[in-house]
């Protein structure tokens, strides 16, 4: 079905979907992707709306390993190279990944793959999951066990140890100018061009272009004049290849200058933050072979220490950036924290007004996402996290901080050096405020381990936060008193707890076990930060024990990840993994505009 259009400026005169223009903070389109108007022929799956098929007959992988990964040369540059990075254009039902990985492991090659595909109209769960079932192609449950929900977005997992696949659900046109990645190879595998103009056009042309990689290669099934003469004129040697079986030509495409494989920055790193974002870090990093140091401060109790923590998507009902990385960060979250107990959570309110919220948010989501009515609805991309305390050695307060020799030290009460590194990562959440000048606020809270007389329909979110621990031993939480307002006594908010859980579940008043205090920190437009800052953001700089002029550090050598707030577990693992992506310079797994959100100097000037 066509979209409506706007005018996009430049000679080409293209049109790009106005539905998708990514300028301001609200996104007046709902949360649903595109559905591909499918249908089956023979088994097979056919497109309505570019009258073609996904392929021309049977089990289409030696056709999509030959014209694919096979075009590439994947085992000579898979060994010359720490990372390959490929960009296709049409994931359909993900047989062209299945092959590359495939192919990838044959190389025998320790690289990694960052594998990167653009889905404007992605099949439904259904179909995926009855593709696959029917070819039982060699991977296919691993990818079904990925599959994003039906949401338009930015999907991020690390499909094996040396794959990591990102999904994105978003048209082509405004897709390809919010990514951050250098390509080695392309895979441009859409519908016929005369069918599909949206994906063959000088505008997609000229994008491919920007994002290669000196050397970068193309292969696609179309030898169409207009994908030949397109690629031709944004710089690229194009030439006809013999097909695979009866398709009689491939075409292939290079750019003219020598490649030459991509590397990982290793530099030494060390992290100030032993919760949900210095555990996100240091899991982050171990992905790419290094080994940080990590240093934790006791004194400090932050939400980390909670026994359980929900991880689901806060959603508004009118789509922004905000949501749509909430999304994406749950999607990662619910993939890779460990231990996790995937589950529903049940949100539960009596709050008229928060559900009419719920009612317009369940409307805009597919219903295997979000379901319900009323005062209850059910979060089914959710689950449960038990966080581990992070073992390290060093364990002590860090009161200032000098640079000598290219390196930035913290030091302790003494002004020793407790610990060195070419790379700091703060990642504390009420220790903080007195580490730099981002200008966060405290929010003291509190939860109890509660025994019932009866058992629960749990885990509950909503106007009570109410989690398992036992039989009929719940966590129930939690108050939200920010600093510089009316703090309760221990006793009180102990008090606002039992009433609340006694309103809403019409239970007699449970014991209390255990009573659990922390601190959280949020900024004053509840969007985190993630990214560099300068050592004069920092409050306790010794420039008299430092030498930064004879050994400057290097960019990014200092990075904060902090104001999670009561979202820590779902937000903090893709959040670290961004991170950490740009310390080694793998492509962003955020697009430009979210690490833009995200960025401390919005704060800081």
């Amino acid at each position: 079905m066509s979209q409506p259009f706007t005018q996009v400026l430049g000679a080409s005169g293209l049109r790009i979907p106005i539905a998708r223009l990514h300028l301001g903070p609200n996104i007046t389109k709902s949360y649903r992707a595109n559905p591909p108007a499918l249908r089956w022929q023979g088994g097979l799956p056919f497109s309505d709306e570019h009258q073609d098929s996904y392929w021309g007959h049977g089990d289409p992988s030696l056709e999509k390993r030959f014209v694919f990964p096979k075009q590439h040369h994947l085992a000579e540059r898979g060994n010359a190279c720490d990372f390959f990075v490929i960009l296709e254009l049409g994931f359909g039902f993900g047989h062209n990944l299945l092959q590359t990985v495939a192919e990838w492991q044959a190389t025998q090659s320790s690289a990694q793959l960052h594998y990167i595909a653009i889905e404007r109209a992605p099949p439904s769960r259904h179909d995926f999951e009855k593709l696959h079932a029917a070819l039982s192609i060699p991977g296919g449950q691993r990818l079904i066990s990925v599959y994003p929900p039906n949401l338009e977005g930015w999907y991020t997992v690390w499909f094996s140890p040396q794959v990591r696949l990102t999904l994105i659900f978003e048209d082509a046109m405004t897709a390809l100018p919010r990514l951050d990645a250098r390509v080695d190879a392309f895979y441009l595998d859409g519908f016929k061009p005369s069918h599909n103009p949206e994906l063959f056009n000088p505008f997609i042309f000229s994008a491919l272009r920007n994002h290669a990689q000196p050397g970068a290669t193309i292969s696609s099934y179309s030898v169409a004049g207009i994908v030949k003469q397109g690629l031709r004129a944004c710089g690229f040697q194009v030439e006809k290849r013999p097909g695979y079986g009866q398709k009689r030509e491939l075409l292939y495409a290079a750019d003219p200058r020598p490649w030459q494989g991509q590397r990982l920055h290793r530099p030494t790193i060390q992290i100030l933050g032993g919760g949900v974002a210095g555990q996100s870090l240091q899991a982050s990093l171990h992905r790419f072979g290094i080994a940080p140091i990590v240093v934790v401060d006791p004194s400090h109790v932050g939400a980390s220490r909670q026994p359980v923590m929900n991880v689901y998507p806060q959603l508004s009902s009118v789509r922004n950036a905000t949501s749509e990385l909430a999304i994406a960060a749950n999607y990662f979250a619910l993939h890779h924290l460990e231990p996790l107990e995937p589950t529903s959570l049940i949100w539960q309110s009596q709050n008229t007004q928060q559900q009419s919220k719920m009612a317009k948010l369940c409307e805009q989501l597919t219903t295997d996402y979000l379901e319900g009515a009323k005062d209850r609805y059910f979060y089914h991309h959710a689950g449960l996290w038990r966080p581990n305390l992070l073992a390290t050695e060093l364990q002590t307060r860090i009161s200032a901080f000098s640079a000598t020799d290219g390196r930035l030290n913290m030091l302790d009460l003494k002004g020793q050096i407790i610990a060195a590194a070419e790379v700091t990562l703060l990642a504390t959440g009420a220790a903080a405020p007195l580490l730099h000048t981002i200008p966060l606020k405290k929010i003291l809270g509190q939860s109890l381990t509660i025994r019932t007389a009866e058992m629960v329909a749990t885990p509950l979110i909503g106007e009570i936060t109410l989690i398992p621990l036992a039989e009929k031993i719940y966590l129930l939480g939690s108050t939200y008193e920010p600093e510089g307002g009316p703090i309760s006594s221990v006793g009180d908010a102990t008090k606002q707890l039992l009433n609340r859980f006694t309103t809403l579940t019409r239970q007699a008043k449970p014991e209390v076990l255990a009573v659990h205090q922390g601190t959280r920190v949020a900024l004053r437009d509840r969007i985190p930060v993630s990214g560099p800052i300068s050592i004069n953001d920092l409050r306790s700089f010794r420039k008299d024990l430092s030498n930064t002029q004879l050994a400057p550090l290097q960019p990014n050598h200092l990075m904060v990840l902090t104001g999670l707030a009561s979202h820590g577990a779902t937000l903090a693992p893709l959040m670290a993994e961004a991170q950490v992506s740009t310390l080694v310079g793998t492509p962003s797994v955020l697009p430009k505009d979210h690490t833009q959100l995200l960025n401390p100097r919005r704060l800081l000037g």
